[in-house]
């Protein structure tokens, strides 16, 4: 791929466009789901079960969005580089802000860390502590991503000898499908093999995306409403695990099935979509893609902050009518006040953004 080529693909507006819509929908699957662990504890996903089911089947599993739009970055943009500018790119853009953003909020949290940490067993000398939030991305409960993709870079080149290989279309597809019977981990062990598998299943996906992407685009308007009742089925499903009270047990979990399905039949509606209207999408929208890898560092403190200003009073006024709207706003309010601090941290530190915050 030349310069020019290069320079012409290396910014895709609707591409961008859904990077901003991922990173919202991340927000808003940490939003409700802070504030109502905060005002009545995890008891809460039962006594507000159906508020519970509609938050996590409209926002959970988001990230399979980013794993997506990763892998089909990589074929559009970053196919055919050198591999050694792919990991410098790499340890410059991804690693080196996770490592940095780990080391301050660990530092500054470090009292709460010791109190949580020594009634948990968990290591309370701050180097014992960094490693192990750094390999399993728990210095802030979100991090966990960052080590399982990670390992997705480290598999990229053999992921992407196996998408343009013919003879190999049985393992790629066995990849891609994969996640429908091995389930991601949950939050107490969110770096894990089961989930290095889910979201390789989504990347890889993205890789072969991005890899016939115009054709792909064309299969879709083809199948407009396949893809509509599939999004529609699926949802429908999920609520109904979620307001039954479903509990997975093993490798195996229905709801994490029916969620890949979900998000990757959304992912290719929304990018159809945003292709058909890149000219006229919202400006906020390319905001918040510009920003996306910084407001996923930082969004979580600003949801913490702000639903603890609403705990006392939706306490007081327990509905879920005032739950959604709280929720709402906590959404609202994150993700504004998370662009703002990106935006001023990128001017502030100009050329050196990308290896503090990502952005």
């Amino acid at each position: 791929m030349n310069s020019a080529t290069t320079a012409q693909h290396h910014h895709i507006a609707h591409l961008n466009a859904f990077r901003g819509f991922a990173i919202l929908n991340v927000i808003g699957a940490h939003a409700w789901t802070s504030l109502m662990f905060r005002v009545g504890g995890f008891e809460m996903a039962d006594t507000m079960r159906e508020l519970y089911a509609l938050i996590q089947m409209l926002f959970h599993d988001s990230t399979i969005y980013f794993a997506v739009i990763s892998g089909l970055l990589f074929s559009k943009v970053l196919r055919g580089r050198p591999w050694q500018t792919f990991y410098r790119n790499k340890l410059k853009n991804v690693i080196a802000p996770y490592v940095l953003l780990s080391v301050f909020f660990l530092t500054v949290l470090w009292d709460w860390y010791l109190g949580y940490a020594s009634s948990n067993g968990l290591p309370t000398d701050y180097p014992g502590a960094l490693l192990r939030g750094l390999l399993q991305g728990q210095t802030l409960p979100h991090f966990w991503y960052i080590p399982v993709l990670t390992i997705l870079f480290v598999l990229t080149p053999a992921l992407d000898a196996i998408a343009q290989r013919p003879r190999l279309r049985w393992l790629a597809a066995l990849i891609a499908v994969a996640p429908l019977l091995i389930s991601r981990t949950g939050i107490d062990q969110p770096v894990s093999i089961q989930s290095v598998v889910y979201f390789c299943g989504a990347y890889f996906v993205g890789m072969v995306m991005g890899q016939h992407y115009q054709p792909l685009l064309s299969l879709i308007a083809g199948n407009l409403n396949r893809l509509l009742l599939l999004i529609a089925s699926s949802s429908m499903a999920i609520y109904a695990l979620y307001a039954s009270g479903y509990k997975a047990t093993g490798l195996l979990s229905y709801s994490e099935s029916l969620f890949y399905l979900q998000k990757l039949a959304i992912t290719a509606l929304v990018l159809y979509v945003f292709c058909r209207r890149e000219a006229v999408l919202p400006r906020l929208l390319h905001s918040l893609g510009n920003y996306a890898f910084s407001i996923y560092f930082l969004h979580l403190v600003f949801v913490f902050l702000c639903a603890r200003l609403l705990e006392a009073p939706i306490r007081d006024h327990q509905s879920s009518l005032l739950m959604l709207a709280g929720g709402a706003l906590v959404m609202l309010v994150s993700a504004a006040l998370t662009l703002g601090l990106s935006m001023l941290l990128k001017r502030l530190l100009r050329r050196h953004s990308r290896l503090v915050i990502g952005s």
